[in-house]
């Protein structure tokens, strides 16, 4: 235990300090706000400063004794100030707002007469009052003066006027330059005084103009002459005038310092620094500098010139100038009316006339009656001191020539409204017309006088009336019209004439005064006056004989009656007697007609009977007509049925033949269906007074069904008979004669007619009856070529009318009781006999059904069936249609809606199936017009697609009603369609009906009332559906962001979003905000993570997860190993131990590790390294040294830790051949040309007769590493654009399937022969070949690196090969002492080849497209692009500056530049081409080094030594000693032999160097290796055998990348084959809610499969959902670029990177956005997608396929497979979800036959309010009653169905689709989420919404309380925005100290405001503040820690300030 002795501990607290109190030593008082203890006793002064400062009594010198000393600081808070107040040092108190520090001890008098006791502690603004007279202001105080806002600058005690010491405005002093007195030198003038000297008052502002030129020739102020040169010219110089403390400035003697305080620099008008106002200064056209002279300005400044001295003069600043106050918001103040001799003051607001006038300058108005110098009154508003605020207008009533009128002021003058410009009195509105005048015509108006009065005056704008005439005065008229005999209403000038019109003047009467437009009565007639005058006897209406026509005749009386006979007609002819002789225009008589007669009228217009001549292409029907021969050809003898004209026109004319049924206005009931022929129109007639009625059952058909069956038995008795021409007696009652044939027919012929009847008695029985049997429809439209039939046919159309009457007279026998009407059996026989002729003709049953059919309907009545059936070019008009009667179907059976029972009042006609042809619409829709339909659960218009194989298969109406109670208006099904115009359903259970794949079109119609309006349902079951797949492949590598900052903001690496796949080849286009960044794409994985795709978490939970950790803030400090966090954030150890931390702007950008430790008190981190898990960062580019100390502007965010599982290694070896001495191993795609290969066969014609045989084409194909070229040899013959020829991949070297070569054919030649012109080739060629190189001349290839084969270098004794390397598809190797080297295209076949120079060659690189080739000991290094012409250059001998030459041992290439490395210094060379090098200095070492590997890769290049160390090097210039490679037992160095790099990782062999290693001695054997990705971090590897490894190498074989290491003399197991990689590195990307939005990828890896991707290891404490992700892998993926410049200037949040290249992003859709290729056309919009793997949820069957509809398809072009399909891009219904996984090539299923409503102009009335019954309007209101209506229902879209449609509502409200709505009533517009995956949805997020007129869009609602986003549409939270502000104001330094708050440094407005505790230092902050400060027992203590928070906070002004 820790023992204490404390001897002295004794603090005695007293409280305030008080005087004349004893205090004893250790005492503790408080003194304002310090406090302080007692060093000995005493009794306190009256002073506490006279104790404090006390001195020891009796010394010499005075010794300070202080009684006091300071034990704390502190300030303490004192209010308001007060006069009469003692108040102590330190003492703090608020005045006017601001707060001020004590610094002298004082009693207050007035604040003005203490101001030097106080220091200003900060600034701010605090409204008092209006300004008052003798008031002691300070500093910050608002006052409301006239107005206006006026803030105190100065503290004073105010005068008279506030004007009296208000800031004024700049004033200007003109500078110029002259030549001094004695011309010796130039000076300056100012306001042309030569240096003059000035005064400069404080608070004020002032000028100094060197803009004008002194004199017409010279800029003196510009340049001036002094002298010249040596060439003679004249030397010129500027003289830019600066302001200093010290005479010349900088140059003077002292020297002084240029002053700036309150000084600013214009150039040409605008403010720029003082640098640029020096050295543009020459050039400007205007130059000023200006100064508002502060009052902390010394006593004395100086004017000087930048360039010479002695040109300028003295400034005294004159501190009495009283300038106390500064405008601080202009405001206004209203003084009510103007008025004469009154006080109006800047600012002020006043009524004169209409207008509101702002005051511009203070003065009193003018007195009444004062004139101006001119004698012109002058005592109104003086407009050159009032300018006008806001024009109005006073109305003043009638104009009068008494009043004043200023202007503004309207006036009525007559009918006219005049505006006063200007003040005037006694100025006539009428003669002011221009703009010099004091009115202006302000609006034309009208003022009614009534009847015109001779002698009044009259004004513009004044009506009379006139006889019935009304006239407008257009100017002033006076009383000239005395006696009526003048006519100036005449005069257009004048009047105006307004309305012709008439007036009543009774009885003709003479000697009346008549005015245009009297109309008067005269003899019987009526007269209007057309001349104004006094009537007279000669001047009468009518034929006067006086030659006066004042009158027309306007009625004409009648005439006597012409008619004489019963049945006479009566007209008016034109005949016409002379006047005078008792005739007039007179009546004439048209005699009666004869019977049958048509009244008609010729040209000359008389009138007479003719007889009827019939008009072709007509049949008539009407109420009175028959159904019988001569009968329905003129409309007085018409037919009576309508089915009875159809079927007469069938059997008529030919189909197609243009007839019209014309149907009288009348009723007629009809049985159904009835076939409108092709070419045929029922028309009704006008109104629909036509009705057409579906039969009810007919009385006279109700219980024959015996009877029936006795009728056929009776004709089947007698027609064999019949047939065979034998006698059957006519009944009574048949009058007709039997025609016998001479054919003789027999029993079969009868037992064929008897099977026809058969099926019509089926048919009755079936529909009528208990019929079991429907029998089938069958038919042809061809006439049998059977004779039997054809013969049996004639035969019975011979007798069918005989045997008709024959069955009915037998009725009427048999049934002498039955009632039925005369011939109608007859007509029912004719009717079956007839539709047996018919298909015994064409053979089938057609006709026999439907004739049963007719016969049943007639039992049953028509209600169920269809009415009316429409074939080609039919129509039905003018008529209402009724009668169709069912019911719905019962609930149940269909799912969403119920179907009517009933049939259709129109619809196509089946015909006898789908495949007859004369039922098809093709020529012209049937065309539905002007008709009503009124029915019951039936259809108004039926489309069945299915009726019809062919043709149209369509119908068009126009203005067509369908009231249909629970019927449906328009039913397109089955690819039907129909054209719709004007067509309206009421109470419909569906009002239009689209279901399997039927279209409707239709405007301007409505669906009012009913269940439903529209509906789509379904799609075309029998349709082809286009078939496609999916192509996620359109896009490009995607860079979420970039990691940039540090010093000079550089770019670290990429976030890549995806990474790509299959990219050989990339670049990158970077934009932003910086400059320079060059990146080149060199690193290109296989295995490799292209995407971390999140995805739906197992649990179910939120894509994304929720609540993962997400903290961005400013550090305090930190250290290599650790940080302090923000003081404001108040996360605690749980929360932070284990999360992810990243620097990301500041010092220490890209650092970043793990959080190991967390102490909450200092809130300080504890950092490990992710990469090898120490104490330490970790950097996003490794190598890059870390920081020693971080700073308070460090910005880090804590994260989710996310580490990847690492890729697996193994290790297998593999025999060779041989035992061989491998030295070296590289890989590369070979090169093979293939020629004469014969393709397969076309599938193009060829022209036999031109004695041409296909044959097939043959080519030549050149594998390019894995490309194929072909070159057609023999175009063949027989081909066609098209054909695929597959050249299998065996044939090519490969394998088949894997590596065939599709040729498709492009173009053939345009002849008979039909050859090959041009192709198209796809396919992938063999992948490469793995080559090692063995002493002395032994080469090695392996497909795959496990099976060897071997072959032979040239030149086997003469040469040692050293080195191979692969590049442009070949194999180059080298050896030493020699100009000879080989190259090979296959690794197999080699060819020397000659070198430019014998030289120790000693290592090889292939870059840029080159091979380069170093030598030992030599400057000569020798290129070749193709390994076989080289050609030479040379790097200087000495590259450091010795006398050694460099030893170069290695080369390597990367970062676009060779880089080579000589052993003897450390020299490093590079060059870009491999032709002209640079050098450097290179390793920090001076002894000989043996480099075993140098590569290039992760953005540096690596050197390894023989010995293990390593150095790296970031631009192959500047390198570091980086990391040692580990050893095998922790000690032993190894041998390393060589290292290489490949997919992120380098890899490095050695041998044991017959060294005793753990302990064994194994010669050279070890199985030890190591690994490392960045140079810095190594790992230890074992290899599967132990051997002397030597040589390695990488290569990729079928996206598989293995290492090949090889042995020296080892052939068991001498080669080993490892498989590895680099390891996955991710980050996450946050949104609001701590949802996980992107995994973004900083190193994708290497060496994974998709079947054992990287598996992710989160580490997260706050989370609450978790996240799930599926890691997708693949090959060609894009690494980190390497950075030849990492460029300046760049923000991670604003830098943009593009990538484009060869290869693809693979994205799985997610959004409405998707691509399909393989299409042969762009589907219709409204399309159905089906995918096989995403199922609907929605529907009962679980095996349905969800339906997506497209909303926009995108046509992209061809897909590029060569077969000519396209590539589309669709908007699509649902979007996409994560779950659907929609990977590349899925298939898909394009329906376009889909269900569709396209409606516009439509309107959907009450829709969902019922039936006829449930509706029943008007009884729904009674009671309080409403309809009850559904609007989800107006439109349905269900299995694929689409509906289109602009519509209106009941309620006005408008629909556009359902993505748009607007509701009228509140102005609301709804957007449809429709497009948006609302499933768990928690938030809605915007892809930006514009705000009000400015265009801004905001994209983002940000949390981020960094700001980090620097965007012009990201809105900060209110949160985001107040940790902001905290965070800034939280951190600072040590030398801040006042009591609870330290802080280092804090800088308000700029560096120059720094709050420090150096006492008495002004603290100058930039902004208002408010300080407050309390103790935790809430008593106000002064100022506290929270008051730094506030001090960027301006508070709001008062009311009265506004």
């Amino acid at each position: 235990m820790a023992e204490f002795k404390l001897e002295r501990f004794k603090y005695t607290w007293k409280g305030e300090w008080t005087t004349g109190t004893v205090y004893k030593r250790d005492d503790i008082v408080r003194v304002g706000g310090k406090s302080y203890v007692c060093l000995e006793g005493h009794t306190a002064d009256a002073k506490f400063k006279t104790d404090l400062l006390a001195v020891l009594e009796g010394s010499n010198p005075p010794q300070a004794a202080p009684r006091w000393r300071l034990m704390t600081d502190g300030r303490s808070y004192r209010g308001q100030w007060a006069t009469a107040t003692t108040y102590a040092i330190s003492d703090i108190v608020e005045k006017d707002g601001s707060l001020w520090v004590c610094i002298n001890e004082h009693d207050s008098t007035t604040f003005v007469t203490n101001e030097d006791d106080w220091s200003l502690l900060a600034s701010h603004i605090k409204y008092t009052t209006n300004w008052q007279t003798a008031t002691d202001y300070g500093p910050g105080a608002l006052v409301k003066y006239n107005g206006i806002v006026y803030k105190c600058i100065e503290p004073h005690v105010s005068g008279l006027f506030l004007e009296d010491n208000l800031v004024t405005t700049p004033t200007t002093l003109q500078v110029a330059v002259v030549r001094n007195a004695e011309d010796t030198a130039n000076i300056y003038t100012v306001n042309g005084i030569p240096q003059a000297a000035l005064t400069l008052a404080k608070g004020k502002t002032y000028v100094f103009d060197q803009s004008a030129p002194t004199d017409g020739t010279d800029d003196t102020n510009k340049f001036f002459g002094g002298g010249l040169d040596l060439n003679g010219d004249p030397i010129v110089n500027p003289h830019p005038l600066l302001l200093s403390d010290q005479e010349d400035g900088p140059s003077g003697d002292p020297a002084g310092t240029i002053y700036g305080n309150g000084v600013t620099y214009l150039l040409n008008g605008n403010e720029v620094t003082q640098q640029n106002y020096i050295a543009n200064f020459g050039t400007a056209e205007t130059r000023q500098v200006r100064i508002s002279v502060p009052y902390t300005a010394p006593e004395n400044l100086y004017y000087y010139c930048r360039y010479h001295t002695g040109m300028g003069g003295t400034l005294t600043i004159d501190n009495s100038a009283e300038v106390a106050w500064e405008v601080f918001h202009s405001g206004i103040e209203y003084a009510g009316a103007w008025a004469r001799e009154t006080l109006y003051r800047t600012n002020d607001l006043v009524l004169y006339g209409g207008s509101i006038w702002r005051c511009t300058e203070t003065h009193q108005s003018a007195v009444l009656g004062t004139l101006d110098v001119n004698g012109k009154l002058a005592d109104q508003l003086d407009i050159t001191k009032f300018n006008i605020e806001l024009p109005g207008f006073q109305y003043e009533s009638e104009w009068s020539n008494t009043a004043e009128y200023q202007p503004g002021d309207v006036v009525r003058y007559g009918g006219y409204l005049y505006f006063a410009s200007k003040y005037n009195r006694d100025d006539q509105p009428a003669q002011s017309q221009d703009s010099t005048q004091s009115w202006v015509e302000l609006q034309y108006g009208y003022n009614f006088r009534g009847d015109w009065v001779d002698g009044d005056e009259y004004n513009p704008g004044d009506m009379v009336l006139r006889g019935g005439e009304l006239y407008m005065a257009l100017v002033s008229i006076g009383s000239t019209e005395v006696d009526g005999s003048t006519s100036d209403y005449l005069q257009t000038e004048k009047w105006q004439l307004v309305i012709p019109s008439k007036t009543w003047g009774q009885a003709w009467l003479s000697g009346s005064r008549y005015d245009v437009g009297t109309v008067v009565y005269h003899f019987g007639n009526a007269y209007v006056c057309n001349t104004w005058h006094v009537a007279s006897n000669d001047n009468f209406p009518g034929d006067n004989g006086s030659g006066y026509f004042y009158w027309d005749l306007l009625i004409q009386s009648g005439q006597p009656s012409g008619l004489s006979s019963l049945g006479d007609l009566l007209t008016y002819n034109l005949s016409r007697s002379n006047v005078g002789d008792g005739s007039t225009i007179g009546p004439t008589r048209v005699p009666i007609g004869e019977q049958d007669n048509l009244l008609g009228i010729d040209d000359s217009d008389n009138i007479f009977w003719r007889d009827y001549i019939r008009t072709a292409g007509e049949i008539f029907v009407g109420v009175h007509g028959m159904d019988a021969t001569g009968y329905g050809l003129s409309p007085d003898k018409p037919f009576k049925s309508v089915r009875h004209a159809a079927e007469y026109v069938q059997d008529t004319f030919p189909a197609l033949t243009p007839i019209k049924i014309k149907v009288n206005t009348g009723r007629y009931t009809e049985i159904g269906p009835i076939t409108v022929p092709a070419g045929c129109v029922v028309m009704g007639d006008e109104l629909r007074s036509t009705t057409i009625v579906a039969t009810p059952p007919k009385e006279e058909y109700q219980n024959e069904t015996e009877q029936l069956a006795d009728m056929w038995n009776y004709i089947e008795s007698i027609l064999l008979s019949l047939y065979s021409n034998i006698d059957v007696p006519a009944l009574p009652g048949n009058t007709l004669t039997l025609n016998k044939t001479p054919s003789i027919l027999g029993l079969s012929e009868s037992n064929l007619t008897n099977t026809l009847f058969t099926v019509i008695k089926q048919k009755i029985e079936f529909n009528a009856g208990s019929g079991e049997i429907d029998p089938p429809i069958t038919g042809t439209n061809i006439q049998t070529a059977d004779v039997q039939r054809r013969q049996t046919a004639t035969k019975l159309a011979s007798i069918q009318e005989w045997l008709s009457q024959q069955v009915e007279a037998w009725v009427r026998q048999t049934y002498p009781d039955k009632v039925f009407r005369t011939n109608r059996i007859a007509e029912d026989f004719l009717h079956f006999f007839k539709a047996v002729v018919y298909d015994l003709r064409y053979e089938g049953t057609y006709k026999s059904v439907l004739s049963g059919e007719r016969y049943a309907n007639a039992i049953t009545g028509s209600k169920l069936s269809d009415l009316f059936r429409h074939r080609d070019t039919t129509g039905l008009r003018q008529c209402t249609i009724e009668g169709l009667d069912g019911a719905l179907n019962p609930p149940g059976v269909f799912d969403l809606y119920q179907r009517p029972t009933s049939g259709a009042f129109t619809a196509l006609d089946p015909g006898w199936g789908p495949n007859d042809e004369s039922a098809w619409i093709n020529r012209r829709s049937p065309y539905i017009q002007g008709v009503t339909t009124i029915g019951t659960a039936c259809t108004g218009m039926r489309v069945n697609g299915l009726l019809h194989n062919g043709g149209n298969k369509s119908m068009t109406a126009n203005d067509y009603t369908q009231v249909l109670s629970d019927g449906i208006g328009a039913w397109i099904s089955d690819n039907g369609r129909a054209e719709l115009v004007s067509v309206f359903t009421y109470y419909n259970q569906v009002g239009y009906l689209a279901e399997r794949g039927g279209i409707i079109r239709a405007t301007n119609g409505n669906n009012s009332y009913g269940a439903y309006g529209s509906i789509a349902d379904g799609i075309d079951p029998n349709e082809v559906p286009t078939v496609g797949s999916v192509f996620n492949r359109d896009n490009e590598a995607t860079v979420d962001g970039v990691f940039a900052g540090a010093f000079g903001d550089e770019i670290f690496v990429y976030e890549y979003e995806n990474a790509g796949e299959n990219y050989t080849t990339a670049t990158s286009t970077i934009t932003g905000a910086g400059a320079n960044a060059n990146a080149l794409h060199e690193d290109i994985r296989h295995g490799a993570l292209f995407q971390s795709r999140i995805v739906n978490p197992a649990d179910s939970g939120a894509i994304g997860g929720v609540g993962y950790t997400n903290i961005q803030n400013q550090a305090t400090q930190g250290d290599t190993t650790s940080i302090t966090l923000n003081p404001n954030d108040t996360s605690t150890e749980d929360d932070l131990v284990g999360q992810a931390i990243y620097i990301i702007s500041g010092t220490g950008t890209g650092q970043y590790g793990y959080i190991q430790a967390y102490n909450e008190l200092n809130s300080t981190a504890t950092i490990y390294k992710e990469s090898t898990q120490t104490p330490g960062w970790d950097h996003v580019l490794q190598g890059t040294p870390i920081e020693a100390l971080l700073e308070s502007n460090t910005r880090y965010k804590i994260e989710p830790r996310i580490i990847a599982s690492k890729p697996t290694f193994t290790s297998t070896n593999y025999n060779i051949l041989n035992g061989r001495d491998i030295i070296d191993i590289t890989f590369s795609n070979t090169t093979f040309e293939f020629t004469g290969i014969e393709g397969t066969a076309g599938t193009g014609d060829v022209e036999t007769q031109d004695g041409l045989v296909a044959t097939n084409a043959t080519f030549d194909i050149k594998k390019n590493g894995l490309n194929y070229e072909v070159t057609i040899t023999d175009g063949g013959l027989g081909y066609a654009v098209g054909d695929t020829i597959t050249i299998l991949g065996s044939v090519l070297g490969g394998e088949d399937v894997t590596n065939d070569c599709i040729i498709k054919v492009a173009s053939v030649t345009d002849d008979s022969s039909n050859s090959i012109v041009t192709i198209v080739v796809t396919g992938t060629g063999r992948s490469g070949k793995f080559v090692a190189i063995a002493k002395p001349n032994f080469a090695l290839t392996s497909d795959t690196g496990q099976g060897w084969d071997e072959s032979l270098l040239p030149n086997a004794t003469a040469i040692d090969w050293i080195k191979v390397q692969a590049g442009n598809n070949r194999f180059v190797a080298i050896a030493k002492g020699t100009d000879e080297a080989a190259y090979s295209l296959d690794g197999i076949n080699w060819t020397t080849v000659t070198l430019p120079f014998v030289e120790n060659w000693v290592d090889i690189e292939y870059g840029e497209g080159r091979f380069v080739v170093i030598a030992e000991n030599s400057t000569t290094v020798v290129q070749s692009a193709d390994g076989i012409t080289w050609t030479s250059s040379n790097m200087p001998n000495d590259a450091i500056g010795d006398s050694a030459s460099a030893e170069w041992q290695a080369i390597t290439y990367g970062k676009g530049k060779f880089v080579a490395v000589a052993g003897n210094d450390g020299t490093v060379g590079h060059s870009t081409d491999g032709t002209s090098w640079t050098f450097n200095a290179g390793f920090v070492t001076t002894a000989n080094i043996q480099v075993a590997g140098l590569a290039y890769g992760n953005n540096r290049y690596l050197a390894l030594l023989e010995t293990g160390e390593t150095y790296y090097s970031f631009d192959g210039s500047t390198w570091t000693q980086g990391t040692d490679v580990p050893t095998q037992d922790g000690s032993t160095i190894m041998k390393w032999n060589d290292m290489k790099f490949a997919e992120g990782v380098f890899f490095a062999i050695c041998d044991a160097n017959n060294q005793i290693v753990g302990g064994e001695l194994d010669g050279n054997n070890t199985n030890f290796a190591a690994t490392t990705e960045d140079g810095l971090v190594w790992t230890s590897r074992t290899l599967d055998e132990s051997l002397p490894y030597y040589g390695i190498g990488f290569g990729v074989i079928n996206n598989v990348g293995s290492w090949i290491i090889g042995s020296k003399n080892i052939q068991l197991n001498g080669i080993s084959k490892i498989e590895t990689g680099a390891q996955v590195k991710v980050r996450a990307k946050l949104g609001s809610g701590g949802l996980i939005q992107t995994i973004k990828i900083l190193d994708p890896g290497s060496g994974y499969t998709q079947a054992n991707p990287p598996v992710f290891t989160i580490t997260d404490n706050k989370f609450t959902a978790a996240i799930g992700w599926e890691n997708r892998v693949g090959s060609g993926v894009l690494a980190q670029p390497s950075w030849v410049n990492r460029g300046i200037g760049y923000r991670s949040s604003t830098t943009k990177v593009t990538v484009t290249g060869d290869g693809y992003a693979d994205n799985i859709p997610e959004t409405n956005i998707i691509k399909i290729s393989g299409l042969p056309r762009v589907p219709t919009i409204g399309s159905q997608l089906l995918f096989p793997n995403i199922l609907d949820d929605n529907t009962i069957d679980p095996n349905d396929l969800k339906s997506f509809r497209v909303a926009i398809a995108t046509d992209l072009g061809d897909d590029g497979t060569g077969n000519g399909t396209k590539l589309v891009q669709f908007q699509i219904s649902p979007r996409m979800r994560t779950e659907f996984d929609l990977v590349h090539g899925t298939s898909v299923t394009i329906n376009e036959n889909f269900s569709q409503c396209r409606i516009t102009g439509h309107d959907f009335l009450d829709i969902g309010t019922g039936n006829f019954i449930e509706t029943n309007y008007p009884d729904i209101y009674a009671g309080g009653n409403y309809f009850r209506s559904a609007p989800e229902n107006e439109v349905y879209e269900t299995a694929g169905g689409r509906i289109f449609y602009v519509s209106t509502d009941q309620d006005g409200n408008f629909r556009a689709g359902e993505l748009f709505s607007v509701q009228q009533a509140t102005g609301v517009v709804t957007i449809s989420a429709e497009f948006f995956d609302l499933d768990g949805l928690s938030e809605l997020s915007l892809g930006g919404v514009r705000l009000g007129g400015s265009g801004a869009v905001v994209r983002e609602f940000s949390t981020d309380p960094t700001f980090a986003e620097d965007s012009n549409n990201v809105i900060p939270t209110q949160r985001a925005i107040a940790t902001f502000l905290a965070d800034r104001l939280s951190v600072g330094g040590s030398d801040l100290e006042l009591n609870a708050i330290q802080a280092g440094q804090i800088y308000i407005g700029g560096e120059l405001n720094e709050i420090g505790n150096i006492q008495n230092k002004i603290i100058n902050v930039a902004v208002p503040v408010h300080m407050e400060g309390s103790n935790a027992l809430g008593n106000t203590t002064g100022l506290g820690g929270s008051y730094v928070g506030q001090m960027m906070l301006l508070r709001n002004f008062e009311d009265s300030m506004k």
